[in-house]
């Protein structure tokens, strides 16, 4: 298997979806295979504990990561956060 990971860096609302939705389409058009992703994302999970991050509920990397550890586990066990 070959191919490019292509990354998109900037600050929050500098436009990066927008320029990654561009790109893959573009690259889609001239018939190249696309994948995208984001961080945190890309699973149930990551988006729920990315729309948390992002609503500001979290103020702190240990709430961040006390928030992750309990989503972990009612992803596992079936839960709705």
């Amino acid at each position: 298997m070959s191919g490019r990971f292509i990354t998109i860096e900037g600050g929050e609302g500098s436009g990066k979806s927008s320029q990654a939705l561009s790109l893959a389409k573009r690259l889609s058009a001239a018939g190249i295979d696309v994948v995208r992703t984001r961080e945190p994302g890309g699973s149930p999970f990551a988006e729920t504990l990315r729309d948390i991050i992002l609503s500001g509920a979290v103020k702190s990397a240990r709430n961040v990561s006390t928030t992750m550890r309990r989503l972990g586990w009612e992803f596992r066990l079936g839960f709705q956060a």
